[in-house]
Protein backbone atom coordinates (compact mmCIF):
# COMPACT_ATOMS: atom_id res chain seq x y z
CA UNK A 1 0.00 0.00 0.00
CA UNK A 2 1.06 3.81 -0.96
CA UNK A 3 2.31 5.86 1.40
CA UNK A 4 -0.34 8.70 1.74
CA UNK A 5 2.42 11.29 0.74
CA UNK A 6 3.17 8.81 -1.79
CA UNK A 7 -0.68 9.13 -3.39
CA UNK A 8 -0.26 12.68 -2.97
CA UNK A 9 2.05 13.01 -5.16
CA UNK A 10 1.04 10.26 -7.71
CA UNK A 11 -1.86 12.75 -7.63
CA UNK A 12 -0.32 15.66 -7.80
CA UNK A 13 1.99 14.59 -10.47
CA UNK A 14 0.37 11.86 -12.45
CA UNK A 15 -3.22 11.90 -12.01
CA UNK A 16 -4.05 15.30 -12.09
CA UNK A 17 -2.27 16.42 -15.52
CA UNK A 18 -3.39 13.06 -17.18
CA UNK A 19 -6.74 13.75 -16.49
CA UNK A 20 -6.31 17.34 -17.94
CA UNK A 21 -4.87 16.25 -20.90
CA UNK A 22 -6.83 13.04 -21.52
CA UNK A 23 -6.00 9.92 -23.08
CA UNK A 24 -5.50 11.00 -26.83
CA UNK A 25 -3.62 13.91 -26.20
CA UNK A 26 -0.92 11.60 -24.00
CA UNK A 27 -0.58 9.18 -26.81
CA UNK A 28 0.66 12.06 -28.99
CA UNK A 29 3.16 13.12 -26.71
CA UNK A 30 4.57 9.56 -26.00
CA UNK A 31 4.80 9.57 -29.67
CA UNK A 32 6.23 12.69 -30.16
CA UNK A 33 8.92 11.50 -27.03
CA UNK A 34 10.30 8.87 -29.49
CA UNK A 35 12.36 10.80 -31.49
CA UNK A 36 14.32 12.60 -28.82
CA UNK A 37 14.29 8.50 -27.10
CA UNK A 38 15.90 7.11 -29.83
CA UNK A 39 18.32 10.16 -30.62
CA UNK A 40 19.23 9.80 -27.06
CA UNK A 41 20.03 6.55 -27.15
CA UNK A 42 21.74 6.06 -30.57
CA UNK A 43 24.33 8.81 -29.16
CA UNK A 44 24.92 7.01 -26.16
CA UNK A 45 28.67 7.49 -24.73
CA UNK A 46 28.53 3.97 -22.62
CA UNK A 47 26.56 1.44 -25.15
CA UNK A 48 26.75 -1.20 -22.59
CA UNK A 49 25.51 1.36 -19.87
CA UNK A 50 22.50 2.98 -22.07
CA UNK A 51 21.75 -1.11 -23.32
CA UNK A 52 20.78 -1.71 -19.83
CA UNK A 53 18.97 1.21 -19.41
CA UNK A 54 17.40 0.53 -22.38
CA UNK A 55 16.04 -2.90 -21.58
CA UNK A 56 14.63 -1.31 -18.00
CA UNK A 57 12.75 0.93 -20.18
CA UNK A 58 11.53 -1.38 -22.83
CA UNK A 59 10.13 -3.57 -19.77
CA UNK A 60 8.59 -0.94 -17.64
CA UNK A 61 6.54 -0.01 -20.74
CA UNK A 62 5.51 -3.59 -22.03
CA UNK A 63 4.50 -3.93 -18.81
CA UNK A 64 2.52 -1.14 -18.30
CA UNK A 65 1.14 -2.11 -21.37
CA UNK A 66 -0.32 -4.94 -19.90
CA UNK A 67 -1.93 -2.63 -17.42
CA UNK A 68 -3.52 -1.21 -20.08
CA UNK A 69 -4.91 -4.27 -21.50
CA UNK A 70 -6.15 -4.49 -18.13
CA UNK A 71 -8.18 -1.10 -18.48
CA UNK A 72 -9.24 -2.03 -21.80
CA UNK A 73 -10.72 -5.08 -20.42
CA UNK A 74 -9.09 -7.52 -22.69
CA UNK A 75 -6.44 -9.16 -20.24
CA UNK A 76 -7.03 -10.44 -16.50
CA UNK A 77 -4.87 -8.58 -13.66
CA UNK A 78 -2.03 -9.98 -12.56
CA UNK A 79 0.64 -8.70 -9.90
CA UNK A 80 3.85 -9.55 -11.87
CA UNK A 81 6.93 -7.52 -12.37
CA UNK A 82 8.67 -5.54 -15.35
CA UNK A 83 11.54 -8.21 -15.81
CA UNK A 84 9.69 -10.69 -17.98
CA UNK A 85 9.20 -8.54 -20.37
CA UNK A 86 12.34 -7.13 -20.62
CA UNK A 87 14.14 -7.86 -23.76
CA UNK A 88 16.81 -10.69 -23.76
CA UNK A 89 20.22 -9.45 -22.09
CA UNK A 90 22.56 -9.87 -25.62
CA UNK A 91 20.70 -7.70 -27.40
CA UNK A 92 22.88 -4.47 -29.09
CA UNK A 93 22.18 -1.33 -28.48
CA UNK A 94 20.75 -0.63 -32.07
CA UNK A 95 18.51 -3.36 -31.71
CA UNK A 96 17.39 -2.28 -28.64
CA UNK A 97 16.76 1.29 -29.88
CA UNK A 98 14.55 -0.62 -32.42
CA UNK A 99 12.34 -2.72 -29.79
CA UNK A 100 11.84 0.72 -28.24
CA UNK A 101 10.16 2.30 -31.09
CA UNK A 102 7.90 -1.21 -31.74
CA UNK A 103 6.98 -1.15 -27.97
CA UNK A 104 6.43 2.69 -27.91
CA UNK A 105 4.43 2.44 -30.78
CA UNK A 106 2.25 -0.30 -29.15
CA UNK A 107 1.86 1.87 -26.27
CA UNK A 108 0.23 4.82 -28.47
CA UNK A 109 -1.67 2.57 -30.11
CA UNK A 110 -3.48 1.41 -26.67
CA UNK A 111 -3.29 5.20 -25.53
CA UNK A 112 -5.59 5.89 -28.36
CA UNK A 113 -7.88 2.88 -27.96
CA UNK A 114 -7.94 3.92 -24.32
CA UNK A 115 -9.34 7.68 -25.68
CA UNK A 116 -11.45 5.83 -28.46
CA UNK A 117 -13.19 3.60 -25.86
CA UNK A 118 -13.73 5.71 -22.94
CA UNK A 119 -11.17 4.03 -20.85
CA UNK A 120 -9.20 6.79 -19.35
CA UNK A 121 -11.08 6.76 -15.93
CA UNK A 122 -10.30 2.93 -15.50
CA UNK A 123 -7.88 2.37 -12.56
CA UNK A 124 -5.14 -0.55 -12.56
CA UNK A 125 -3.39 -1.28 -10.11
CA UNK A 126 0.94 -0.21 -10.00
CA UNK A 127 2.92 -2.50 -7.70
CA UNK A 128 4.54 0.41 -5.73
CA UNK A 129 2.37 3.55 -6.08
CA UNK A 130 -0.81 2.09 -5.87
CA UNK A 131 -3.65 2.28 -8.58
CA UNK A 132 -3.20 4.20 -11.91
CA UNK A 133 -6.11 5.40 -14.24
CA UNK A 134 -5.11 4.40 -17.51
CA UNK A 135 -4.69 7.77 -18.13
CA UNK A 136 -2.04 7.88 -15.17
CA UNK A 137 -0.48 4.96 -16.87
CA UNK A 138 -0.03 6.68 -20.11
CA UNK A 139 1.38 9.60 -18.54
CA UNK A 140 3.51 6.94 -15.95
CA UNK A 141 5.27 5.17 -18.78
CA UNK A 142 5.97 8.95 -20.65
CA UNK A 143 7.37 10.29 -17.59
CA UNK A 144 9.48 7.26 -16.72
CA UNK A 145 10.79 6.67 -20.17
CA UNK A 146 12.13 10.21 -20.32
CA UNK A 147 13.50 10.21 -16.69
CA UNK A 148 15.33 6.74 -17.30
CA UNK A 149 16.97 8.17 -20.64
CA UNK A 150 18.70 11.08 -18.64
CA UNK A 151 21.02 8.48 -17.12
CA UNK A 152 22.15 7.71 -20.20
CA UNK A 153 25.34 9.96 -21.08
CA UNK A 154 25.75 11.30 -24.79
CA UNK A 155 29.12 11.71 -27.03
Amino acid sequence: MASPLLRFLVTVFVERPAHRAGAERLSERLEASMARLGARYAAAADEAKAAETLRHVIGIERWGQRRLKVALGEAAYERDEHHGYKPPDDLPLDALVDELRVTRAETVALGRRVAAEGRSGVAVEHNGIGPLSAAGWLRYLRQHGDLESWRVRTR
